[in-house]
């Protein structure tokens, strides 16, 4: 039990360091992965019940005045219990959660906001030091800042007793955006918008067994358990809509931006060299000479920089700081992660009032505590279920879709 308690004195400290930055430290809870999803968020909801409530409030607004949203939302049923029957049970266990924070509230608003992260920008980046450190940089923009930025955390998951990875997450959303595993590796998902999204279409796409990028991330996260390992993973990912995945190793070259397409198509690799030192995402595809100013701009101030220069917080105070990569009426937070020293540094961009937002620190006492279950026979959840379910849920979301359009004709 000293032992325990000494690592984890050890590991507290060298996590609130990388928390306090900017004079406010962003909160963090323990997410015990044995728990149903009912169940393992019951902190940060109670937490931040009224910023989430508030939230899905402006979203709803959204939806009224977003002819494809009104129109999937519509065709939903009005009461949640067909999809509840269907969907992997964590995540509807999770969504459930949610949706009983108000009980006057429509679920289906809740629901519909799950799938809002598919339509945001960032700006990420992937560094090699001169003394061969590994540091993945990462800014994220979008719509209703002003509430996002209250609803910021960092969650660190728990699997039998074991800590295996933490991830920057929005509460009130079930999808996963930027992650670290246990010194392994960091990583992080850029929106890639390939012309003008067609709500429609993506749930078309998705009644054919694929899922949402950041759902995907938590499958990630969960099961890779090395960098060699997540890149195979997410180079296989059928995915509903096109993505960046920017993954950052512990050694040597070992940092790669991912571009996937539709139907499992990896689209574009980059990848750190002996020669290329740093790599750059934002939210086009660049290489094909689509211009971007962020991309442009970062690439400017990185090779102004150089290597034998670079330092982590320079990169955040130099160049996540500076326009066009800084969006003043945009940007929710900026920071860094270096897998190799186990560290995760992320600050609200400044300019936020941060008073009354929820503080918290993990205390030795909330770590969760592993007990094995008495042998039983049990059903347990396997991929292949999770798979099936997922597609029959999105399959009658897609029907009631088509059937509200022949009632249109």
């Amino acid at each position: 039990a000293k032992l325990k308690i000494n690592m984890f004195s050890k590991m507290r400290l060298l996590f609130l360091l990388a928390l306090i930055v900017g004079g406010f430290a962003i909160p963090e809870y323990a997410i015990d992965l044995e728990l149903t999803g009912s169940k393992r968020y019951e902190k940060v909801n109670a937490a931040f019940k009224a910023p989430i409530l508030s939230l899905i409030s402006s979203f709803a607004q959204v939806v009224q005045t977003t002819a494809q949203f009104l129109e999937i939302r519509n065709v939903l049923p009005t009461t949640s219990t067909l999809l509840g029957a269907v969907l992997p049970s964590d995540i509807w266990g999770e969504i459930s959660a949610l949706i009983s924070l108000d009980t006057t509230l429509d679920w289906r608003d809740m629901f519909l906001a799950q799938f809002i992260y598919d339509l945001y920008a960032c700006t990420g980046v992937i560094v090699r030091q001169q003394d061969g450190t590994i540091v993945q940089g990462r800014v994220l923009d979008y719509t209703f800042p002003e509430s996002f930025y209250k609803l910021l955390y960092y969650a660190r998951y728990y699997k039998k007793g074991e800590e295996i990875y933490t991830c920057l997450n929005i509460a009130g959303y079930v999808g996963q955006l930027t992650c670290f595993r246990k010194g392994e590796y960091s990583i992080a998902l850029n929106q890639r918008t390939l012309g003008a999204i067609n709500l429609t279409l993506l749930m078309e796409e998705a009644t054919k067994g694929k899922i949402t990028s950041t759902w995907f991330l938590r499958d990630v996260m969960e099961t890779a358990p090395t960098y060699s390992e997540a890149v195979s993973k997410v180079e296989k990912a059928d995915l509903v809509t096109p993505a960046y995945f920017i993954i950052a190793g512990k050694k040597d070259n070992e940092g790669v931006v991912i571009t996937m397409g539709k139907n499992m198509s990896v689209d574009n690799k980059n990848e750190l060299t002996n020669d290329i030192w740093y790599l750059i995402q934002t939210n086009t595809d660049h290489w094909t000479g689509t211009t971007c100013e962020r991309y442009d701009k970062v690439k400017e101030l990185l090779n102004a920089m150089t290597q034998a220069s670079f330092t982590p917080e320079k990169m955040v105070s130099e160049i996540f700081k500076v326009a066009p990569v800084y969006v003043s009426d945009k940007q929710i937070h900026l920071g860094y992660m270096t897998p190799s020293s186990k560290t995760i540094s992320f600050s609200i961009t400044d300019g936020y009032d941060t008073s009354g937002m929820p503080t918290h620190t993990i205390t030795a006492d909330e770590i969760p505590v592993y007990t094995p279950p008495e042998e039983t026979t049990t059903t347990t959840e396997t991929e292949d279920s999770f798979t099936t379910k997922r597609s029959v849920g999105l399959f009658i979301m897609g029907l009631l879709l088509v059937m509200s359009q022949g009632k249109e004709k």
